[in-house]
């Protein structure tokens, strides 16, 4: 790239946006994605702005690795890692072949001779780990947009939160609010604020404007005495970037 002069926005038309959009969802990605690739769409050399919701959804989980899978990433590389999995969204025509890479080749050339070299670990594409497995697009009174990334909701927050009758995938809950990380780590135990199972942890004040470089602080997970009482998991929102999460379910 150097030595032609190129750079990455050369190769960000809409397509390419898409791919890395497809590719991030059958991996089970990390929800720091939308906020890089909206950053990269929103380039005067992009031809396109993209929408959150755009294509997120429709995915399935091809990759069996941790937080949403069984394996850790040492596993993954040796099965393949991305070309293997964008052989397989290739194979079943979820990719543009044409579009061109960083490589100066495009996507057909550089992935379609790299198969899995573990099913277990790097799924084909018709016996995914999950369907549809991108992110969902929450909107309300709350905030413009919020995602939540589907391929890591355990069976136990479906069951608690998810799974009332005629009111599927819809939960109440009270909101504990933090006005930024310290504010969390200074009350998340304090016995005043009576969090149990069915509250919501929401930190505020932590994204590019309200918090330094819109760091990772928004993790959270419940309090000590919940944990011990094998409650190990509460709905999480915020305002900043939180992602990796073993035990929480992120807004």
């Amino acid at each position: 790239m150097v030595e032609k002069g190129s750079d990455t926005f050369q190769n960000s038309d809409a397509r390419s946006l898409r791919k890395r959009i497809t590719v991030n969802s059958a991996i089970g990605g990390s929800t720091n994605a939308p906020i890089h690739l909206n950053a990269i769409a929103r380039q005067p050399t992009s031809s396109l702005i993209l929408g959150l919701g755009n294509g997120w959804t429709t995915v399935p989980l091809l990759v069996n690795l941790q937080p949403a899978g069984e394996y850790l990433g040492e596993a993954y590389h040796q099965a393949g890692g991305v070309p293997a999995v964008m052989h397989e969204l290739l194979k079943a025509g979820k990719l543009h072949g044409k579009t061109m890479t960083v490589a100066g080749t495009t996507v057909e050339q550089n992935c379609s001779d790299t198969p899995s070299l573990n099913s277990d670990v790097i799924k084909p594409y018709a016996e995914p780990m999950m369907e549809d497995a991108g992110f969902v697009v929450l909107k309300g009174n709350v905030c413009d947009a919020a995602i939540m990334k589907t391929s890591v909701i355990s069976d136990e927050f479906r069951k608690r939160y998810l799974s009332n009758p005629g009111q599927e995938n819809v939960f109440e809950v009270r909101a504990i609010v933090f006005d930024g990380p310290e504010d969390y780590h200074k009350r998340i135990n304090d016995p005043l604020l009576n969090i149990d199972a069915y509250c919501i942890l929401v930190i505020r004040g932590c994204g590019p404007v309200g918090y330094p470089g819109s760091a990772e602080v928004v993790n959270m997970q419940p309090p000590n005495a919940l944990i011990r009482d094998g409650i190990r998991e509460l709905p999480t929102l915020g305002d900043g970037r939180q992602s990796g999460l073993l035990v929480a379910h992120p807004f």
